[in-house]
């Protein structure tokens, strides 16, 4: 299992704040009780519920305990170091956030990194908005652009002898190029335009232009969530690929089994405006993973799908996926739901190892505004594993 290095920088001005704001962080290792208490003494009202729902979603849907390694600091900054799990990314961003609903006049942002590769991901409060930030370093003019857009975005405002990031790490120069400030302002309110006009948890973008809008992740956590930590956006996605869908007028066999080839075939061309033609906007369903024994259940729905799609499909990932399908069944409200296994294999993402997964999937169709659409999807993975 994959496991990911992060570090939680944070403080507040009223010094026996700040003192208790530590207490709490250490308290994480220790029983509900001293959590909650802790909890409590940050904020007398809202505290204990707050924490109490985290701790639920940390020990029910991820079936993780998140405590800090080590903490070390002053009167300053606090910097609690964690190793936790493949989605260690996003529970590190929920405590950011934790610690901002339960401690007004906090301050708390936090970086972390993988173990096998060089991928980052950053998390700050901008104007009362959590914003997450990724980069993966490659070359040198690209981490030259990394170091001057992203860790300085980051360390804004932060005392100087606080230095995050792999470029910081036995660093005696900074990078020769500095980019001007119109250009760093120019690429920041890009990051954030992005963020303010999604809709969605997430936002996406290539590389180190992507930003997290909403200040709670959890509508993110996608039907590859523990599979897959970094959402990207895929140039030429379409805004209503639904248009290009079979015309019907009603459900049948043949149609269906049509329209399936096609999202196999546009799979294999990682067409993804070809796929998402076939799935309506209204999608629902139950995506069901099972990871190192665990069982981990998520809803469906067709934005977080969009945008697995747009992580799956990238040349990077060389995905590949082959269906058997065993049952077609009409239903009486005039619906046809489809059975089938698929064993896909890809490069994860987040550990660089070829992977294969099985699951029984099944799609409903139904006809939407005179299209084929796919209205529903169920799957359970029934196994994955590293080849």
């Amino acid at each position: 299992m994959a496991e990911l290095h992060s570090k939680l920088y944070y403080q507040h001005p009223n010094p026996t704040v700040h003192s208790r704001l530590k207490a709490f962080i250490e308290a994480l290792g220790e029983e509900n009780e001293s959590i909650l208490l802790a909890a409590q003494s940050l904020n007398f009202e809202v505290g204990e519920i707050q924490t109490q729902n985290f701790l639920n979603e940390l020990n029910n849907r991820y079936q993780e305990n998140l405590h800090a390694e080590s903490t070390l600091g002053n009167e300053d900054f606090w910097i609690s170091q964690f190793l936790t799990s493949s989605c260690g990314d996003y529970l590190i961003g929920k405590l950011v956030k934790l610690l901002y609903d339960l401690c007004p006049g906090v301050r708390a942002q936090a970086w972390g990194y993988g173990d096998h590769d060089t991928w980052e991901f950053w998390y700050k409060y901008d104007n009362g908005r959590l914003l997450r930030c990724e980069d993966e370093l490659s070359g040198e003019s690209d981490n030259e652009r990394t170091y001057n857009t992203i860790y300085r975005w980051w360390h804004e405002q932060l005392p100087a002898y606080l230095q995050a990031g792999l470029l910081n790490e036995g660093r005696s120069e900074r990078f020769g190029h500095e980019y001007s400030d119109d250009s760093y302002f120019l690429w920041l309110e890009k990051q954030k335009s992005k963020a303010s006009q999604n809709i969605t948890e997430f936002v996406t973008g290539n590389g180190m232009d992507y930003l997290t809008g909403n200040s709670d992740a959890e509508d993110a956590m996608s039907a590859f969530g523990h599979l897959f930590s970094a959402y990207r956006e895929t140039s030429g996605l379409k805004k209503n690929p639904q248009e290009d869908a079979f015309d019907a007028t009603q459900v049948t066999r043949e149609k269906v089994l049509t329209a399936f080839r096609d999202i196999e075939v546009a799979y294999r061309t990682c067409d993804i405006n070809g796929v998402l033609k076939h799935f309506s906007p209204r999608l629902t369903g139950t995506l069901i993973f099972q990871e190192d024994g665990n069982r981990t259940e998520l809803e469906a729905n067709y934005t977080t799908y969009k945008f697995d799609l747009g992580i799956m499909l990238k040349p990077q990932t060389k995905y590949q996926s082959t269906a058997k399908i065993h049952t077609y069944i009409l239903n009486r409200d005039g619906t046809a739901s489809l059975g089938f296994t698929t064993v896909s294999q890809y490069i994860d993402p987040q550990t660089r190892k070829l992977t294969r997964s099985t699951s029984e999937d099944e799609y409903k169709w139904a006809i939407i505004d005179s299209k084929l659409q796919i209205v529903e999807m169920n799957s359970k993975q029934v196994e994955c594993e590293e080849v």
